[in-house]
This record gives structure tokens, C-alpha cells and sequence, in this order.
């Protein structure tokens, strides 16, 4: 919501309009309030022309152009008859506020206090009502006197029964049937998609109008015209969150506090305004800078050197990460988990082999290091080129059966986990770790190319976030040698019971028996046996 700031131009100044029409009518004439009556109400006119201009202009950058049109004034007339009506007055229950157990009845109009009526197309938001432009002698503000819902305008009040509201009789073949009131909306924001028709279109992204729109639809064309980068993804899912991200190159943390509704982060240029139950990452009289989280419910990890974040419990790697046949996800966690190992005497291969523990299927953890086994000891035997710098391992020949000494390259997992100085033949339990972190080995040896996490916790989206399944947007920038891994957390909500206070009894409920059927002897045939997959996926 822009600041407005009264008188905003001449036009709202009437003395400065009279004298316009010459120094007779500003200082001479005694009857100067009727003609300054009528420039004063000319020039309202006259400012909604200037409204426009100003968004003509603003519409000429995408980073300025209007999310909303702004009416300077709108007449707003309202009928007897429409007042709580079906469309106005049916119980809603996507807000949580209205349950079947309080009596209310589906697609039946409620009994409410309130008077509502349908509010004009397109309206979103207006602060101020009053009942005349010029003068006004009645002002209703919006959350006190009145609110906007999807359905329509909500009056704590009702204007037919005020004085000072302006009504008439509506009359069809001289018979009264309907009374109108006439109220002015002040500085209305009616949504006219303009974000869409102006740039979004070319995106084929038509969303909500608002500023996390814009700021989504930005980040894409910014990285269309010069190439993705690391600030490109913060602003897009500062917007699909509904998180702030700092703003300034250079701010420093004040204060942080709430307030009825949210947690606030305080600096020495903004006020940042959070969901209520996230968690700070900052602190008082710490600098950050622009595009910094200040919050936990939104954060980017890079890999590229291999740092593994000690809040990231683990990771699942899924289909676009492993190879093909695997029936689900492998979980690489954060924590120590010893070393399995099989010496090179004991495995059919000859060669050491080793493995640690992961989450998942099995079948899959299994299938997972026969295949690096398989692939390292492959790799191991390829010939060395005399000409070729390669990292290798000495292998002692046996001089009775006539085997010589030779080099071979490092390739199978336990080459690269060995510990020793002078690596000669195949590694021993001894000369490996005896544990390993699953999560810190796959970042530092295959994610830290080119690789980066978003972490969202969903109790921290902000109420105006665009929705993460919004991130469907970002796969025409995303360059194809990147991989941005989504990690969604999901918070329920929790409540607490004092145990002192419970007087329920609680009992079981008994589950209905199984059916039971007898089958004749003579009747059964001899059993045939197969073997099915009935899950998976492998492509």
C-alpha cells in the first residue's frame, strides 16, 4: 500500500484552482464559495485524469508497473434489496471460521449482525468510505466500520439506517419497489490484472495480482536477459514464500521483537514482518546485506565448497539423481554411521569393498553399492597410459606364479575413503574410517558441483505467498548444468492439554470381526505359484 499525502497536487488545493480563473474571482468577488465549490469538484475530476497519466507512465517498466488501478473516487450504490443476500450472507469454510457442529447448514443463507453487499467488480481494497467527496461528514474506515471479503462489502453498520448517507426511492410504473444509497469510495484499488496484461503474458504467468507477483515475474525476466544467478533464486522465493529477504545493500539488526500477529526484525532502514513462530538467524547488531534470509523458514545452500549445513537433517535423492531401476528414494542423513567393510580376500572381485548405512528400500541400498563397486573396480583395471597423470595404487606382484608388480588406478570407494600415506595394495578396515557421515560424503564428493539447497519450512509462509507449486515457473531459467534441490519441511500444528484438567473417560472400540467362509474340499484344485511385481518404477 503507497503512502498518500493530502494535498497531493493543486488540484486538491480550490484556492490555487480559483486563482487560475483569475484574481476577480479569488480576491474581488464576495460569493467566491460556490465558484470555489465548483473548481474544488473539478478538480477531483481533474486528479483521476492524473491517476491514470501516472500509471501510463508507471506501466512502462515492468519493475514499476501498478499492481493495482487506483479510483480516486467511486460511487458506490447500494440496494435495500441486495443486502445480505445468498452471495453475501452463505457460510464459507475454507477460513476455518464456520463448522457444520455450530448449526450451520450448507447453501443456506446465516442469520448475521452484519450488513453486507456485493462489492463492485474488481474492488480489492479501499481505506477510506464516506458519504460525500466534497466536505464529507460522515468517514468509515476500513477493519473499524467496514471489511472487503471475497464475497462482497461488510458494514458494522448499516447505511440506510444513517442520516447522513444520501438515498433515494427507486420506482418501476410509479410504485416504490427498492431504495438506493450512494456512499464514495476513496482511492479504491481495483485489480485489472495489469501486471498480466502488460509483461506476464509473455511469461504464460497469470497469477493474483500483487507485489510478490511482480517480483516473481522479475526474477524470470532477469534471468532470461542475462543469465540466472544466485540472487535471481533468492527474490523468486522470497516471493513464492511470502519470507522478506533483507533489503538494502547494507542494514544493521536493531531490534527483534513481536507483535499480536507476527515477528519482527528491526533495522536501521525497514521493518521486516514475519509469520509469528519462525525463528531468527540474526542477531541485534549483526550487518547483513541485501538478499540475506533473516528468518529459518527460508534458506539457500550453496555446495561449492562443500559445506554441509548442521541444521540439514538429511537428504532423499530420488529419480533425476540415481540411475534407473530404483523403487524409491535413498536417505543420506546427517549423522556418523559406521563403515562396513569387506576385505579384498573375502569379495568375489578382489578388490575391497565397502558400504555404509542409507534409508530406503533395501533392495535399493543394495543394488546402490554393488553398482559403485562394480563401477570403481571397472575403472581400476582400465590400462594407465605411461603419458597419463592418474592417482594410483601399488600392487606388489608374486614372483612364484609370475605375476609382476604393476599400478593400478584409484577407482572403487575404498581407494578414495583409504587413509594411508603410501597406499600399497588393497585397503584394510584398518586403514579406513571407521564411520562416515552419509550426508557430509554426498555433498562433498558429488553435490558440491554446481548443486544448491532451498530449505522452506511451511509454518513460516507469509499471507502473501505466492505458493510454492509456483516454482514450475522457474524451469525456464534453471540452467540445465544446475540442480536446485526443493527441500520442504511441514510443520503440524500442535497444541498442549494440562492433564490435571481432563475429567473424559476414555474406552475402546472393538473392530468388527473378520468375515469367515468354508469352502468345499471337492472344489479345490491344485495351487499354481507365481511371482509379480505389484510396485516400482524403472526407466
Amino acid at each position: 500500500m503507497s503512502t498518500y499525502t493530502y494535498p497531493a497536487s493543486d488540484y486538491d488545493r480550490p484556492r490555487n484552482l480559483l486563482a487560475v480563473l483569475g484574481s476577480l474571482w479569488a480576491e474581488t468577488y464576495m460569493g467566491a464559495y460556490q465558484p470555489q465549490t465548483h473548481v474544488e469538484a473539478k478538480g477531483q475530476v481533474e486528479n483521476q485524469s492524473l491517476l491514470d497519466l501516472m500509471e501510463v507512465i508507471d506501466s512502462a517498466a515492468r519493475r514499476t508497473v501498478p499492481i493495482f488501478h487506483k479510483d480516486n473516487w467511486y460511487a458506490l450504490r447500494l440496494l435495500a434489496s441486495e443486502r445480505n443476500t445468498a452471495k453475501t450472507a452463505l457460510a464459507r469454510y475454507d477460513d476455518g471460521q464456520v463448522t457444520y457442529d455450530d448449526g450451520s447448514r450448507y447453501d443456506v443463507p446465516q442469520d448475521v449482525l452484519t450488513h453486507a453487499w456485493p462489492a463492485p467488480d474488481k474492488l480489492v481494497d479501499v481505506q477510506l468510505v464516506m458519504n460525500r467527496f466534497t466536505e464529507p461528514s460522515l468517514i468509515w474506515n476500513d477493519g473499524i466500520d467496514y471489511t472487503i471479503n471475497q464475497d462482497g462489502i461488510v458494514f458494522l453498520q448499516n447505511p440506510f439506517d444513517d442520516p447522513r448517507v444520501a438515498k433515494r426511492t427507486i420506482y418501476e410504473d410509479g410504485i416504490a419497489v427498492d431504495e438506493e444509497a450512494l456512499l464514495w469510495l476513496f482511492r479504491g484499488d481495483f485489480d485489472w490484472e495489469n501486471i498480466y496484461y502488460q509483461y506476464g503474458y509473455v511469461l504464460n504467468m497469470r497469477l493474483q495480482s500483487s507485489k510478490t507477483f511482480r517480483d516473481l515475474m522479475n526474477a524470470v525476466f532477469d534471468a532470461l536477459v542475462g543469465g540466472m544467478t544466485a540472487r535471481q533464486i533468492q527474490y523468486a522465493f522470497a516471493a513464492l514464500t511470502g519470507v522478506p529477504l533483507v533489503l538494502e545493500p547494507t542494514e544493521v539488526i536493531e531490534d527483534i521483537s513481536r507483535d499480536n500477529n507476527h515477528r519482527l526484525i528491526i533495522t536501521d532502514q525497514h521493518v521486516y514482518k514475519f509469520a509469528e513462530d519462525v525463528l531468527p538467524i540474526v542477531e541485534i547488531g549483526d550487518t547483513v546485506h541485501a538478499g540475506d534470509p533473516l528468518v529459518d523458514a527460508l534458506q539457500i545452500w550453496e555446495f561449492n565448497r562443500g559445506f554441509v549445513p548442521p541444521d540439514l537433517r538429511a537428504l532423499a535423492m530420488g529419480r533425476g539423481f540415481l540411475a534407473t531401476c530404483y523403487y524409491g528414494d535413498l536417505v543420506f542423513e546427517n549423522r556418523d554411521v559406521p563403515l562396513e567393510v569387506v576385505e579384498a580376500e573375502d569379495d568375489p572381485t578382489g578388490y575391497t569393498r565397502v558400504s555404509f548405512g542409507l534409508g530406503g528400500f533395501p533392495l535399493d541400498v543394495e543394488k546402490f553399492f554393488d553398482e559403485i563397486h562394480e563401477r570403481g573396480v571397472a575403472y581400476s583395471e582400465l590400462p594407465i597410459d605411461p603419458c597419463e597423470e592418474v592417482p594410483t595404487i601399488f600392487v606388489p606382484g608374486d614372483e612364484c606364479n609370475g605375476v609382476p608388480d604393476q599400478h593400478i588406478r584409484i577407482g572403487t570407494l575404498a581407494h578414495v575413503l583409504d587413509q594411508r600415506p603410501e597406499k600399497v595394495g588393497e585397503p584394510t578396515a584398518a586403514a579406513l574410517p571407521s564411520h562416515i557421515n552419509p550426508l557430509r560424503f554426498l555433498i562433498q564428493n558429488i553435490l558440491r558441483n554446481n548443486a544448491y539447497l532451498i530449505r522452506v519450512k511451511t509454518r513460516g509462509l507469509g499471507r502473501d505467498a505466492l505458493g510454492l507449486y509456483n516454482a514450475r515457473y522457474l524451469h525456464k531459467v534453471v540452467p540445465p548444468h544446475t540442480a536446485m534441490i526443493l527441500l520442504y519441511e511441514l510443520s503440524p500444528e500442535t497444541d498442549s492439554i494440562a492433564v490435571d484438567q481432563i475429567t473424559e473417560s476414555m474406552t475402546t472400540f472393538q473392530g468388527m470381526g473378520p468375515l469367515t467362509d468354508t469352502i468345499d474340499d471337492s472344489l479345490i484344485r491344485e495351487p499354481r505359484f507365481g511371482i509379480r511385481v505389484i510396485s516400482g518404477t524403472c526407466q
